[in-house]
Parts: structure tokens; sequence; C-alpha cells
């Protein structure tokens, strides 16, 4: 209990905090990413065309490739900004997008299998399964 006690305040203080420059540019990254949330709609679409194509294996390349790429910001956002505000704008910035396609690409998947899934099926039901 003793070691409890002894513990928690270290932790507290041990933990980092982002003051100054740093911190408005996690604030106008996330925001930022928010506004750029159109783009994501394209890689969604995408995963849905081509899960609804080529089925679950065509969507789990495209929710692949959405985390395997990283996006970058506009390099106008930087202009007359400080080193360690664009290095905490970019690092949030790309987490947040590559969070944000990962979604819209499993989304896109998802819905996009599940056409297939239903064309395929009433197309069986029709015409058997055979060509």
């Amino acid at each position: 209990m003793a070691l409890l006690l002894f513990s928690m305040p270290f932790l507290t203080l041990a933990q980092p905090t982002v003051t100054g420059d740093a911190a408005q540019a996690i604030i106008d990254a996330q925001t930022d990413v928010k506004k750029d949330h159109n783009t994501d709609l394209n890689v969604a679409f995408t995963a849905f065309l081509v899960s609804a194509v080529f089925g679950c294996i065509g969507g789990s390349v495209v929710v692949a490739t959405s985390q395997i790429t990283t996006p970058t910001p506009p390099a106008d956002r930087f202009i007359g900004k400080s080193t360690e505000y664009i290095v905490f704008y970019t690092q949030t910035y790309e987490k947040e997008r590559k969070n944000q396609r990962g979604q819209a690409a499993f989304g896109g998947c998802i819905g996009g299998s599940i056409v297939a899934g239903v064309f395929w099926s009433n197309y069986y039901k029709k015409h058997g399964s055979s060509f």
C-alpha cells in the first residue's frame, strides 16, 4: 500500500505535457483532419466498389493500402510556423488521417462485401450453381 501511495505522485509528474506551439499544432491538426474528411469518402467509395466487384480480398487490399500509405498535410499550412509546430502538426495529422482513412476503407469494404453477397446469392437462386 505504501508503494502505491509513493508511486502515484511520481507517475503523475512523469507524464509529458504539451504546451505552446506544440499544443496549438495538435489542435490545428485535429481540426484540419475533420475538414479534410471528403477524401475519406473517396477512399470509402473506392473500397465499396472494389469489394462489390472483387469481393473481400479486393476490399482488403484497399484497407491495407489506406494503412500503408502516409497522408501528408499540404505545405501551405506551415508558412510562418516554427519547427516544433510543424513536427507536432505533421505527426498528429498523419496519425488522425490514417485512422480516418482506415475506418472509411473498412466501412466501404464491409458495405461492398454485403452488396456482393446479396447479388451473388440472388444470382445463384435464379440461375443455379452452374454458369
